[in-house]
């Protein structure tokens, strides 16, 4: 049994265990263990390198987006106030698999700072709203299916 010595058995007199505690003579590999170490970190990094490049091939780029801090400079406002507008849907806004954050077509940036009102808030229709709800919902449905 593991961790007790050969003499005892648990629930014995004499149950001393031998001790849990790793010396650093035990930890000590051998050059072939290092070798076989170094093998495998070698495969893994060419199994992941392949896997990145299958799915940055096939995932979409998004060309033609811009992040939000783009969007931010663009309009005039802080990266905050676009990500409350995406928050609040009154910006469309998109995750593009294989891209980090928010993107925004300039297109609809545009429409939003065209239609805009006075103050830093976008206008928006309730009609426009829905729509672009239901496309994301529609988006978010295909990702995962």
């Amino acid at each position: 049994m593991a961790g007790w010595t050969s003499s005892s058995r648990p629930g014995t007199r004499s149950t001393e265990r031998l001790s849990t505690r790793r010396t650093p003579a035990r930890l000590a590999m051998g050059d072939a263990d290092r070798m076989a170490i170094e093998a495998l970190r070698v495969f893994v990094r060419g199994i992941v390198r392949e896997a990145l490049a299958e799915a940055g091939a096939a995932a979409p780029r998004p060309e033609g987006f811009i992040g939000t801090a783009e969007a931010a400079r663009r309009a005039g406002v802080k990266q905050e106030t676009i990500l409350a507008w995406i928050g609040k849907d009154l910006l469309p806004a998109s995750r593009v698999e294989g891209a980090k954050g928010w993107k925004i077509r300039p297109a609809d940036l545009e429409a939003v700072l065209g239609g805009q009102q006075t103050g830093s808030r976008p206008a928006a229709s309730v009609a426009d709203l829905a729509q672009e709800r239901g496309r994301r919902l529609a988006d978010s449905v295909k990702r995962r299916s």
